[in-house]
């Protein structure tokens, strides 16, 4: 009892570390010129039938997170951030397991396909995804499934994370809605010990086009850092006040930074036959 006590306590204390003195402040990955090198190796035990699939590389945790997704439905959204100025709303919800749930909405001028190509670009994805420091393409599936590897900045004294994740786009052909999804496949590639692997990344991008040449972009996820930072402490209440005071730069400042890259002329030009937009026959 002592030691899960003890543990518990450490846990609480790393998560406030990391919390208070990391994400309270900004990290610029873009701006950050070393090269850094990384060492991909595929897992042997993949197989070419897991790679046309992201159901069969999900752990345990992704599997449990969907199967409570008709109660998430249930829950309310609440607001916690609101910039008229940029257009971009920020909303929490608490999962089953304790963890925090966000979403960010706004709007922008673009085309679908705009956008779209905004997400392929994988060497400029840090300079606008809140802290990525390194987007790598592991395997393109099809035009529409592929499997990415990143790096994660982390504040010091905190070793960086990476993850492995399968990103799959589909569109309703009603609406034109495009999505996104980001799945995490953990055991996709071997462990790197430079970096701390996520166990949980999962996240959703949302594009609907409107009547008005605009698209509303609709961000959202949940994760797990893994490392010191055990699940057990997603119930405590410092956690949840902890993580509600800062989770909210994810999606704020990853549509701000979607919004200024999707606007250049090199995105807009990209037409995707895979893509239908709102105008479309």
């Amino acid at each position: 009892m002592r030691e899960a006590a003890s543990s518990c306590i450490y846990s609480l204390t790393v998560l406030c570390w990391w919390l208070v003195a990391g994400l309270s402040c900004d990290v610029n990955a873009a701006g950050n010129t070393t090269d850094y090198t990384v060492n991909i190796t595929r897992n042997n035990t993949t197989n070419d039938a897991e790679a046309n699939t992201a159901t069969n590389t999900k752990s345990n945790s992704e599997n449990n997170a969907e199967s409570n997704a008709e109660n998430n439905a249930q829950q309310q959204w609440e607001l916690v951030k609101s910039d008229q100025q940029h257009d971009i709303t920020v909303y929490y919800r608490r999962l089953p397991t304790g963890n925090i749930e966000f979403k960010g909405v706004t709007k922008t001028e673009s085309s679908l396909s705009g956008i779209v190509a905004v997400f392929l670009d994988f060497e400029s994805m840090p300079q606008w995804l809140y802290r990525t420091q390194k987007v790598i393409l592991l395997k393109q599936v099809s035009d529409k499934e592929l499997y990415i590897y990143t790096i994660h900045t982390m504040p010091f004294p905190f070793r960086k994370r990476d993850s492995a994740t399968f990103i799959q786009l589909t569109q309703t052909p009603s609406t034109k809605l495009v999505t996104i999804k980001v799945s995490n496949a953990p055991d996709y590639i071997e462990l790197n010990d430079d970096y701390v692997r996520v166990p949980v990344a999962v996240s959703q991008w949302q594009l609907l086009p409107l009547d008005n040449g605009r698209v509303q972009i609709t961000f959202s996820g949940h994760g797990e850092p893994g490392g010191s930072i055990s699940p057990d402490t997603y119930h405590f209440s410092l956690f949840q006040w902890l993580v509600r005071q800062f989770l909210w730069k994810v999606p704020y400042k990853s549509l701000l930074g979607l919004k200024e890259y999707a606007s250049q002329e090199k995105y807009q030009k990209h037409k995707f036959y895979f893509i239908q937009e709102l105008n479309d026959g």
